[in-house]
């Protein structure tokens, strides 16, 4: 990876994570509206740590795609930091017989 940008976080599904872009695909981001997309959307620290990034890099998160929510909630759109995220399904999933 050709000189890397870095940003981390914290989830409570995967604990500290880091996370690189290289230099670039970050070229190709700058000034272009994304939909991120992740595997689990628990506390949402993923996502806000993500639309920092992509502010202090120059591109703009508009949309977010989560395979699944945890939580109360059974909404499939909800929602995150001014960004509309929309879910397929939610945890814990439901039994089947």
């Amino acid at each position: 990876m050709l000189n890397p940008k870095h940003t981390s976080g914290e989830s409570i599904t995967s604990g500290k994570s880091d996370y690189f872009v290289s230099e670039l695909d970050l070229e190709k981001l700058k000034n272009k509206k994304v939909i991120f997309v992740d595997d689990v959307f628990s506390t949402g620290s993923t996502f806000k740590n993500m639309i920092s990034f992509a502010q202090r890099e120059n591109f703009k998160i508009v949309a977010g795609l989560s395979i699944l929510r945890e939580g109360e909630s059974e909404e499939l759109k909800f929602v995150y930091q001014n960004v509309p995220v929309f879910v397929c399904g939610h945890l814990p999933l439901p039994q089947v017989k």
